[in-house]
């Protein structure tokens, strides 16, 4: 399994971002366009649904939680020919044995079974390696448990300086935008601290809608209370991407989600997105081992 070399050495170039809200069937003609051309990053279950319902494979598929990487895993394994141009990219916390991960589960409040489900997922990682698959990892650190030693109320929220230094490389991705809110969204809390340390300059982001059902199952119903989206972390990274010298927009007109970034002119209708946006260059991307 080889290391993501941190974002300064990846290059810079557009990515669009697929999320897993039911908004992106409003956009499903838009993403068929994405196949073979654009750089493409699948968060959770839209890998593999993004294959049947939008005809591609992303460029890169990713995770946070344990049982959003087991159905696309399994689809993978049962594949006779892997897809030659995808990646797989996790956090460091999410590979190696399953003792250290069983910490890592621990430590984010999962339960045993969900630390057998895991040890799951490594059994096939390791078989896709096995068989050619590429997987990189990232260093990374949650702002839920920087310390989590010490008492919650004496943990303060990190700075703009100790999160985005760039003169260390060694640095992990942080994930959280402010220490011990455990309702962020998984765009601000996951997806732009990664995609900032890829070294995208420029992301169209779609299906985060924090409530409503999934682009590939509209029973699967999440609501506000299961997962509220806090405006105030998205008005964080506002004004934060001028200084990141990364630009985030939304594609997905969903006011719940995207509200912020829609006040802040930071919407594009998919059609403009996809006349603006750089095809995908041939990038030689270097890791370590």
């Amino acid at each position: 399994m080889q290391r993501l070399t941190p974002w300064p050495q990846m290059g810079s170039n557009d990515v669009w971002v697929l999320g897993t809200g039911d908004s992106l069937n409003c956009y499903k003609e838009d993403i068929k366009q994405l196949k073979d051309n654009y750089t493409t990053l699948a968060f959770h279950r839209a890998f593999p649904h993004c294959v049947e319902h939008f005809g591609l494979y992303p460029t890169y598929w990713t995770w946070y939680d344990p049982d959003a990487s087991i159905l696309g895993l399994t689809h993978l394994t049962n594949l006779s020919v892997l897809p030659p141009n995808m990646k797989i990219i996790i956090p460091e916390t999410h590979r190696g044995s399953p003792v250290k991960l069983a910490k890592h589960i621990k430590k984010n409040g999962y339960g045993r079974d969900k630390a057998k489900m895991y040890a799951n997922c490594l059994r096939m990682l390791a078989g896709l390696e096995s068989r050619g698959m590429d997987v990189e990892c990232f260093p990374s650190k949650s702002a839920l448990f920087v310390e989590h030693t010490v008492e919650r109320k004496k943990v303060k929220s990190i700075g703009f300086e100790e999160r985005f230094c760039i003169n260390d490389h060694k640095n992990p991705v942080i994930f959280g935008t402010d220490n011990w809110d455990e309702k962020e969204s998984k765009l601000t809390y996951y997806i732009l601290p990664l995609i900032q340390f890829m070294g995208f300059k420029r992301a169209f982001i779609g299906g985060f809608a924090g409530v409503g059902g999934r682009f590939f199952d509209a029973k699967w119903i999440v609501t506000p209370s299961e997962d509220s989206v806090n405006l105030e972390h998205v008005k964080s990274w506002q004004e934060w991407l001028p200084k990141l010298d990364l630009d985030a927009y939304t594609y997905d007109m969903n006011k719940q989600a995207f509200k912020s970034l829609v006040d802040a002119n930071r919407y594009v209708d998919a059609k403009e997105a996809l006349s603006i946006s750089r095809p995908r260059p041939h990038i030689t991307i270097e890791t370590k081992e």
